[in-house]
């Protein structure tokens, strides 16, 4: 879903003045394209400022607006120059993945999971704040080793630590 918006004066400006009603649709159609496209900068491919609209004429269409100013075309693109007055702002851009990330830490709340939970603002959560993160986090393999290299051990062990490099026992050994 895209956001967009307009100046409730934005079609009595006098800019629109001589414009057709088919170039000025076209013209919304672009910001529109720009906006659900994430063209921040306002920069539309020809191609794409072509197709943005069912207009009959796009092209014909692109120059009315270049004439009154509104587009402005630079080789294979066309620029939108005024486009910052109708693209969402830094913060609304953002706002949908802080609200990811609002909603999973709400979610595992209301579901007794306060590992997500901000200690300041709830309890159970700075109960977890105990014990370091990567003790009570990280479980491992299961397996306690010496933190050596094979090798390594191998070189420090005594005789009697290397019976066999098999850890299996041979079959011989094994009583049915």
């Amino acid at each position: 879903m895209s956001w967009t918006r307009y100046d409730d004066l934005f079609t009595e400006r006098p800019d629109w003045d001589g414009v057709s009603y088919p170039a000025r649709w076209h013209y919304l159609a672009m910001v529109q394209a720009c906006s659900r496209q994430r063209r921040w900068d306002g920069r539309m491919p020809l191609t794409r400022a072509r197709r943005a609209s069912d207009v009959d004429d796009p092209d014909g269409c692109l120059a009315e607006l270049a004439g009154a100013g509104w587009v402005r075309p630079e080789g294979d693109v066309v620029i939108l120059p005024l486009i910052a007055e109708h693209i969402p702002a830094p913060s609304i851009r953002d706002n949908a993945e802080k609200s990811k990330i609002r909603m999973r830490k709400s979610r595992a709340h209301r579901n007794g999971d306060h590992s997500l939970c901000d200690p300041d603002r709830c309890e159970k959560a700075a109960s977890l704040r105990t014990v370091t993160p990567p003790v009570t986090r990280n479980t491992g393999t299961g397996r306690d080793g010496t933190g050596q290299d094979l090798s390594e051990a191998r070189a420090n062990s005594t005789p009697a630590d290397d019976v066999t490099d098999d850890p299996w026992p041979p079959v011989a050994q094994i009583k049915p």
